[in-house]
């Protein structure tokens, strides 16, 4: 019984060494995970803020450009109504002047 006792205490022992050995990966596994946790907390918190930031800032360029675009279209309107204006005054002279070739060519 001896040898087998002996082969117990052998087995034992590498066993043990073994579960010590695993349980070494297994902390730095954890800890790693634990920083890569961490860092990735970290790094989604800055994406987070830059994406708050960017979106305020291009409400700011949006509301700039709806303004800009808002009073062009009042310029152009404006003009738009002078053009019109312009337009019926040549049609009336235009009239007036063919109506007025109309009767004087019946002479």
């Amino acid at each position: 019984m001896r040898p087998v006792q002996q082969e117990l205490g052998r087995l034992s022992k590498e066993t043990s060494g073994t579960l010590e050995k695993l349980q070494g990966v297994w902390e730095r596994h954890e800890n790693r995970f634990k920083d890569v946790d961490a860092s990735l907390a970290k790094t989604v918190e800055i994406m987070i803020g830059n994406l708050k930031s960017n979106a305020a800032g291009f409400s700011e360029y949006i509301a700039k450009v709806d303004s800009n675009l808002a009073h062009t279209v009042g310029l152009l309107a404006g003009n738009v109504d002078d053009l019109r204006y312009t337009a019926e005054e040549v049609r009336k002279a235009t009239e007036h002047l063919h109506s007025g070739n109309g009767s004087s060519s019946a002479r």
